[in-house]
């Protein structure tokens, strides 16, 4: 038997979810490299102010992801 037979018997979608160290570096990888960079429009209907952020009706904003997993004082 060679080796990718073995791993397509060893690993399975029922035991993936065990193997731990592989879900982090799954975890890792998507949050380096992720698959959307930014978030879809989001429009409030009313002034609303998001965290010290004051956001007017209708303004169109979105969350830049590819910025924010790379902010050191997030991560």
């Amino acid at each position: 038997m060679n080796m990718k037979d073995l791993m397509r018997e060893l690993i399975t979608f029922d035991n993936i979810k065990d193997l731990e160290y592989l879900n982090w570096v799954w975890m890792e990888a998507l949050r380096y490299q992720a698959p959307g960079s930014a978030s879809t429009d989001i429009i409030f209907r009313e002034d609303t102010k998001v965290g010290n952020l004051w956001v007017k009706a209708y303004d169109r904003i979105q969350v830049n992801f590819h910025g924010l997993h790379f902010n050191e004082t997030q991560w």
